[in-house]
C-alpha cells in the first residue's frame, strides 16, 4: 500500500498540494507562502516585535528575522525601534502591505474554491467536522 492510498497519507498528500497551490498563487502577488500569514499578523496586531511575530507563526525568531527582512527590501513591512528598549524593533506592515491582504485574501479563496471544486454544501461540512476532530486528537497527542 503506498502512502497516498491510507487515509493519513491522503491527508498529507491533499496537504501538500493545497500548499503548492496556495504558493503558487501567492508567488504571482510577489510573495512567498510564510509572507502571507505574516502580513496577516501583522493586519491583526501592528507593530508587534520580533519575538511576538515568531510566537504567532510558530517558527524561531531568526526566522522571521530573514522573512521581515526580504518584506522590508519589498515594501511591505518597516521595522521601528522601541522606545523604551532599544534592543527590540517593531514591526508595520506599509500601505503596499496593507494593500496586497485583500489579494491574499482573494488568492487564498481561490486555492479553496480549487480544493472544494464539486463538493456538495453539506459534504464540506462534513469535512470541516472531520478535520477538526482529527486536529484536535493530533493536537493532544502524546509526543513519545
Amino acid at each position: 500500500m503506498g502512502p497516498e492510498e491510507s487515509l493519513v497519507g491522503k491527508l498529507i498528500y491533499a496537504g501538500r498540494l493545497c500548499r503548492s497551490l496556495r504558493a503558487d498563487l501567492l508567488l504571482d502577488l510577489g510573495i512567498y507562502a510564510g509572507q502571507d500569514i505574516l502580513l496577516k499578523s501583522l493586519a491583526n496586531a501592528d507593530g508587534q516585535t520580533m519575538g511576538s511575530i515568531a510566537g504567532d507563526l510558530g517558527v524561531r525568531p531568526p526566522t522571521v528575522t530573514k522573512m521581515v527582512a526580504r518584506m522590508e527590501a519589498q515594501g511591505l513591512v518597516q521595522r521601528e525601534g522601541s522606545k523604551s528598549d532599544n534592543r527590540r524593533a517593531h514591526v508595520h506592515l506599509t500601505e503596499a502591505g496593507r494593500q496586497l491582504l485583500q489579494r491574499i485574501d482573494e488568492a487564498w479563496a481561490k486555492a479553496d474554491l480549487s480544493a472544494l471544486d464539486g463538493l456538495k454544501q453539506k459534504d464540506e461540512k462534513r469535512l470541516n467536522k472531520v478535520l477538526d476532530k482529527i486536529l484536535v486528537n493530533l493536537d493532544r497527542r502524546d509526543p513519545t
